[in-house]
């Protein structure tokens, strides 16, 4: 069923990822919920999220918690990002580190975001820009936001693009703000 799934054959894909789901494949779990998620059906995504979780799926545990944290249950989604952040989920490090700055733990949540930066997520390397721009920190964030501005992140474009305006780098602020507008920002 994964396979099908990854190929885009989607009925197929769901008739055998539904029935090995149905048997205790967590994987299996986690990839219908995504298949269901992407078609509309939120509700049964999110069962499926929340059983391969509590199955033990890195995955899921990081999805399981973007649902929660969409819906404003905050307390449950710190707890599933956790969970996935310490298994070494990417992602999952840089959501959690995220919540935990934004709640204002900041120094904890600024170690999840320096963790899951340098591990690539761009998203993370902003955020921790971020981070480091409050802390007084400015060439360092200037540099993360540099790194995810190359990447395509859209937020560390502008980021990147005001911190060069105020310094007088109109030409290559000009560039970076741009392309951030270009992609809707």
């Amino acid at each position: 069923g994964t396979v099908l799934f990854r190929r885009g054959e989607l009925t197929e894909a769901e008739r055998w990822l539904q029935r090995a789901a149905q048997q205790g494949d967590a994987g299996a779990m986690c990839n219908y919920g995504t298949l269901l998620y992407e078609r509309g059906e939120l509700q049964e995504a999110e069962l499926w999220f929340r059983r391969a979780a509590q199955y033990g799926d890195v995955l899921a545990m990081s999805n399981y918690g973007a649902v929660l944290y969409y819906r404003q249950e905050l307390t449950e989604a710190e707890r599933w990002w956790r969970r996935a952040a310490q298994e070494g989920h990417v992602d999952a490090m840089g959501n959690y580190g995220a919540l935990l700055y934004q709640r204002g733990d900041t120094e904890e949540g600024e170690r999840w975001l320096r963790r899951a930066a340098h591990k690539g997520d761009v998203g993370a390397m902003s955020n921790y820009g971020v981070a480091l721009f409050h802390r007084g920190e400015r060439a360092e964030a200037e540099r993360w936001w540099r790194r995810a501005a190359q990447e395509g992140h859209v937020t560390a474009m502008r980021e990147l693009g005001t911190v060069l305006f105020r310094r007088g780098e109109l030409t290559e602020a000009e560039r970076w703000l741009q392309r951030a507008a270009q992609q809707g920002d």
